[in-house]
Parts: structure tokens; sequence; C-alpha cells
């Protein structure tokens, strides 16, 4: 099996204390299709997952079916970890995968017999806290400018370059904003015809970061 050294839950642990941890941590290995759903309502997860490869999209949903993107993540990420330690049900949550996917899951029970794990975990549920709240705060501004603008100043501010690749297809970045496609093919179509931006399929260049910032809400 893979190891995901890499993994921030591995995070300042030397990899000879790694694979002694693995011996203990009885991890299994899942393989998934692309749109193969790994988790789907009403269902306890007592595992966190490591993606090893592929990627997965992470939806909440409607009681009428529609979908709203939460997260979308690559390798070395991390899902279910919340529900695992919360020990509650799932609900209205879609996890399924984009890509051809493998996931190590171990037993959240297994991570509590190390501290280094627990320490890394912590540290991990703060930082997902922190992309939340700001994904909400992206959900609570009114115009679809407003949304783009501060999605892309911190795509900016992330990635500490003027010319960056969006994560996203333009399908999942509108699911990902809550907007129409349309609409935000419209605004970006806006913003590169009055020169705060350029760009080429996913790949983005901000031209003017101070005029970008106006239309912040």
């Amino acid at each position: 099996m893979i190891i995901p050294y890499q993994s921030e839950l591995f995070k300042n642990i030397k990899r000879h204390k790694v694979d002694k941890m693995m011996l203990e941590l009885e991890a299994i290995l899942k393989v998934y299709n692309k749109n193969e759903i790994i988790f789907k309502g009403d269902e306890y997860i007592d595992s966190l997952g490591i993606i090893l490869s592929g990627k997965v999209l992470i939806a909440k949903e409607t009681s009428n079916g529609n979908k709203t993107l939460i997260a979308y993540l690559d390798e070395n990420n991390m899902i279910g970890e919340v529900m695992a330690i919360s020990k509650n049900k799932i609900t209205n949550l879609v996890v399924s995968v984009h890509d051809k996917t493998e996931i190590m899951f171990i037993p959240i029970s297994n991570i509590y017999k190390f501290e280094d794990l627990k320490n890394n975990l912590i540290e991990l549920l703060a930082k997902k806290a922190f992309y939340l709240n700001k994904r909400v705060y992206y959900l609570q501004l009114k115009s679809i400018r407003g949304k783009l603008s501060r999605y892309l100043l911190d795509l900016l501010e992330s990635n500490e370059c003027s010319t960056f690749s969006i994560p996203f297809n333009r399908q999942k970045m509108s699911e990902y904003l809550n907007v129409s496609r349309p609409s935000l093919s419209r605004e970006l179509g806006y913003f590169k015809k009055i020169g705060i931006i350029d760009y080429y399929k996913e790949t983005i260049k901000v031209i003017k970061i101070h005029e970008l910032e106006k239309f912040q809400e």
C-alpha cells in the first residue's frame, strides 16, 4: 500500500516513525471509478480518508436534488474526518469522485492512539474551519461580481503570483460560487473586457488588482 507521507496528517513525523504507525493504524485501501459515490447521506462514518490519487468532490444536496459544491479535493487531502470525530450521520452531503481515485481509510479510533497524529488532526480541523468560513463568505456576497472578485483575489493571495490556474473547470467554478455558468462566463468576460483580468481556459492573469478589489461587497 502507498503511504501518503506528504499528507498533513503525518506532518513533521519522520518516515520511519510513520512506517511503524501504519502497522497499528489498520488502514484500508479503496479504489473508486469516475462519478462513483463515496458517502451519501444518512450513514455513520468511523474512518477518515486520505486521497492517494485522483480528485474528490464534496457537495451539499437540497431536498429537491440541487447540489452546491463545497470543496474540490485532490491528492493528500482528507475526507470524512469531521464526521468521524463527531460520530454523527452525514446529512444531505454527497461525496463523489471526479476521476478514478484511490483513498486510504484509517479508523479514527486508531489515530487517537498516537499523540502526533491527534495534534496534526486538530491543526487540520482548524484549517478546514477557516476554509469553510471563507466559503460561507462567498455565498453571502450578493452580486456575482462580488463573489467572483473575492474568489480571484483569494486565489491571487494563495498563489502569490498574478497568473494562476483555477482548480475547477467553468461548470464546477459556477457551482462553487453558487451562480449559473452563463452568468459566471459573462462576468469573467466583463472583467476581461475592461482590462482587469485576462484568461485562457483555466489560467487567469490579474492585471489590475486595485480595480478588482473595488467590486467586493
